[in-house]
Parts: C-alpha cells; structure tokens; sequence
C-alpha cells in the first residue's frame, strides 16, 4: 500500500498491481484499502510477489546506475 503523498508513486507503484494507491488525506479510502487487503490474502501474496519482481527489475543497483550515467557526463566538475 502507499499513499499517494508526492507526484512519482507511479514509478514506484503500479495501482492494483503492486501495491494500492489512495488519495492524499483521504483516511477512509485509506482504511478501506487496508480492510481491503487484511480481507484478500490471495491478493497480498500477488501483490507482494508483483511488487518484489518490479522492485528487482526497476530499482537494483545495475538499473539505476544505467539510467543514471548519462546525466553524469552533464554535471560538471566542482570548481
């Protein structure tokens, strides 16, 4: 679950997929949301297992540092 707290959730979240997105200071949707996966364990466990793989594959240290890299050669040295 992650609430909806800055503009970049959708990279670190895929609604329904890896974990549920709700609306910033909106305490029932956010109650709701957690009832909703107290209830469904089949979901958590997809959830878990969707959030975990995206994680891997968009957040290891080889990705990041390949997205990264080409902004490197534009920053220049400290004078």
């Amino acid at each position: 679950m992650h609430r909806h707290a800055c503009g970049r959730h959708s990279e670190a979240v895929a609604d329904g997929e890896t974990g549920l997105i709700v609306p910033t200071r909106d305490p029932a949707a956010l109650a709701q949301a957690i009832v909703r996966l107290l209830q469904d364990e089949p979901l958590r466990q997809r959830m878990g297992e969707a959030g975990r793989a995206r994680a891997t594959e968009q957040f290891s240290v080889e990705t990041m540092v390949k997205r990264r890299s080409p902004l490197c050669g534009r920053i220049p040295p400290p004078s």
